[in-house]
């Protein structure tokens, strides 16, 4: 689905950026969001549909949406995207210990002049964190998207795998994973307009019937 979009619908496109979201265990619960920068301006499609009463609950469909994107918060999501570009040279994919979690990719895609991929396209994965107490948590939600400073720690271990809760390892790649896990989110409220909070370790809100 995601191919059609970009192959066809898109069309023309001179940059093109991504967020999946994919969940294990056995959950078939895959969707993404594209948008794209074209010459006719930004086209917005997506395959996560809206639920619960705030709307901010994100699920899976079979059925394409073409949505609107706020210009001026996208930009500003584009002006962090491109400072990704410049502090980090690495590509990293983060595995927390969450399985049960789902794993998101972003993907920053640019055309150079011989219509090809740029070879500075940013990529990035991380899995959800786990839940943490709050007083863990909070700083690492606010802590600044220091890019250049995570990539110190990227190269000292093998970022793939899933250390134990705790460990030195563990500790400081899940603050490296912030920038990454607050980048992502950004990029999914400057597009679909509400967060996603599980990338950031808050667990979905529990609506009580009544």
């Amino acid at each position: 689905m995601l191919c059609a979009v970009v192959n066809r619908y898109f069309g023309d496109w001179e940059r093109l950026v991504i967020i999946e979201r994919l969940y294990r265990g056995g959950q078939v619960d895959t969707a993404f969001i594209a948008v794209a920068i074209t010459s006719g301006g930004i086209k917005a499609v997506t395959n996560f549909g809206p639920e619960g009463p705030g709307g901010d609950i994100w699920k899976a469909t079979l059925r394409l949406r073409t949505f609107h994107v706020d210009r001026t918060k996208f930009e500003a999501c584009l002006a962090e995207l491109d400072k990704a570009h410049r502090d980090t040279g690495w590509r990293p994919f983060l595995w927390y210990g969450g399985r049960d979690w789902p794993v998101y990719f972003l993907h920053d895609i640019r055309l150079n002049q011989d219509d090809r991929w740029s070879p500075l396209d940013f990529a990035c994965g991380i899995t959800g964190w786990a839940m943490l107490p709050e007083k863990r948590l909070a700083p690492l939600q606010r802590a600044p998207r220091d890019y250049a400073k995570a990539e110190q720690a990227f190269k000292k271990y093998q970022v793939w795998h899933a250390y134990d809760e705790g460990t030195e390892a563990g500790e400081e790649l899940r603050k490296a994973g912030a920038p990454y896990a607050s980048l992502i989110n950004l990029v999914w409220e400057s597009t679909l307009g509400q967060p996603e909070v599980t990338i950031l370790g808050v667990p979905p809100p529990v609506r009580l019937e009544r």
